[in-house]
């Protein structure tokens, strides 16, 4: 027998679902190729790793962009992820009339420790195909960041992509902010 067919959601109809209250608040669910998908609770780690990183960017970034954190961005017309942080090109209205779209995104990171499954799969395929040009996660099991750069969409009609350049850096290493002119961060601040 064949199962029955998913239930796939647009954006819009995933902010009609979450307003009439169907959705419970305190889980926290991302639309991911019109899919609610609840996230993993988000242990120690990955809060140690995520404000040493809020401290670093806010400070770092400055007036070059803006950072947000853990807020959704839009990538029409099924998916509505919320990345650990979207650096963000600079924007009069600040976001008030919508969240970032592909063409506003410097750079997204996710911080990952159960979710890194969906942060390497789903996820990277997603932010790929939408040509995100930069995607960082910091692997927090392995004390290590992998950054992604070239993306490059698949010719084919079920979408997704993939990054043509990959690092790792480990925690005694110092990368370039690739969208921060002369910034440079030593991961042993955020590894330590």
């Amino acid at each position: 027998m064949n199962a029955p067919p998913k239930l796939r959601f647009t954006i819009e109809q995933y902010h009609q679902i979450s307003e009439a209250g169907i959705l419970d608040p305190l889980v926290r669910t991302e639309l991911l190729r019109g899919d609610i998908v609840t996230m993993p609770a988000k242990g120690t780690p990955h809060e140690v790793c995520l404000t040493r990183l809020n401290k670093f960017f806010v400070v770092s970034v400055g007036n070059q962009a803006i950072v947000r954190v853990q807020s959704p961005i839009l990538l029409p017309p099924d998916s509505e992820p919320e990345p650990d942080f979207s650096i963000v090109r600079l924007r009069n209205d600040e976001y008030t009339c919508s969240h970032p779209a592909p063409e506003d995104i410097l750079l997204l990171i996710e911080v990952s420790n159960s979710s890194l499954g969906i942060d390497r799969g789903l996820k990277l395929g997603l932010y790929a195909e939408y040509g995100i040009e930069n995607y960082w996660i910091f692997n927090v099991q392995e004390n290590q960041l992998e950054c992604y750069a070239s993306p490059v969409r698949f010719a084919n009609s079920h979408g997704g992509g993939e990054y043509q350049e990959r690092q790792v850096f480990s925690k005694t290493d110092s990368v370039d902010v690739p969208i921060l002119a002369g910034v440079r961060l030593d991961l042993v601040q955020i590894f330590r």
